[in-house]
C-alpha cells in the first residue's frame, strides 16, 4: 500500500488547505485530527476515497418523533 501524503497549501489571506492523498475511509480524518483538535481546521470536505471504506456505517439515521 502506498504511504499517505498530507499536502498543505498556504495562500496569503486564505484559509490553509490540507489534502490527504493515498488514504481511504476514516484514515484521512485520523491523520488530520490534530488540526481539528487545535482549531486550525475550519471546514472539511471529503473526497470520494473517504466513502470507499467498507467499514463505514450506513449513513442512514433513524429519528423518532
Amino acid at each position: 500500500m502506498t504511504q499517505p501524503i498530507i499536502k498543505v497549501t498556504i495562500t496569503p489571506n486564505q484559509p490553509m488547505k490540507v489534502e490527504v492523498e493515498n488514504a481511504t475511509g476514516t484514515s484521512c480524518t485520523e491523520l488530520t485530527q490534530p488540526l481539528v483538535d487545535n482549531g486550525t481546521l475550519v471546514e472539511q470536505n471529503f473526497k470520494q476515497e473517504y466513502f470507499d471504506d467498507p467499514t463505514l456505517p450506513d449513513p442512514v439515521v433513524d429519528i423518532e418523533f
